[in-house]
């Protein structure tokens, strides 16, 4: 899975780094958390290709430094994946219910690739859709796509698309195994989530 993964480069759900750069990973915490969650992996160029192997407590160090960074505090959860090419880290960040900025007062989102800064008028209406419980950002245990209202589905969609100001391409199924409403085995999260590490505020 990690292999097909990174050979896709970066995208709306996975940010690739060469290093970890507290600034870089700090932008990319609080873009992942306005939107829709996401993973970031150290150690690889966006050919997904290992540059250098990381180290651990280095990883843990600048995530340390990068959570420290944004307005509130956003919980990412670390570990070692391993690829064709060894081992690299990814950091796992999941859409939070909160508005999160930046120590320097910028409010960014994910837009396919890249952390896209928001205006004044664009906060106030991210800000007005994060009013949802954490509950909401559980995984439902067994949920497949029939459990879902197809009207409620293509709402969200449209508010998806809207905010993300991008339409979204791919198959409904992914789309919810992408957002962790739906796992590809159900109520059951991806192996590759398994011995995660969170890092405390």
């Amino acid at each position: 899975m990690w292999n097909g993964m990174l050979q896709q480069g970066s995208g709306q759900v996975l940010a690739l780094m060469p290093d970890a750069d507290p600034d870089l990973l700090a932008e990319c915490l609080v873009a992942f958390a306005n939107s829709d969650g996401g993973t970031i992996v150290i150690g690889v160029d966006e050919t997904g290709h290992m540059l250098f192997p990381a180290y651990a407590d280095e990883v843990e160090s600048a995530l340390r430094v990068s959570v420290q960074m944004c307005r509130p505090i956003v919980e990412a959860r670390w570990h070692e994946a391993a690829s064709e090419e060894g081992m690299v880290f990814a950091i796992l960040v999941s859409r939070s219910p909160e508005l999160h900025s930046l120590a320097d007062g910028r409010v960014l989102v994910r837009a396919g690739a890249e952390n896209r800064p928001l205006t004044g008028d664009e906060i106030r209406q991210l800000a007005a859709t994060k009013s949802t419980g954490d509950f909401e950002m559980e995984l439902a245990p067994g949920a497949q796509r029939a459990d879902f209202d197809e009207e409620i589905i293509d709402e969200y969609l449209g508010h998806w698309q809207e905010r993300q100001r991008r339409e979204w391409t791919r198959s409904l199924d992914e789309r919810h195994r992408r957002v962790a409403v739906c796992s590809e085995s159900p109520g059951v999260l991806p192996s590759e989530w398994a011995d995660v590490r969170q890092i405390p505020g």
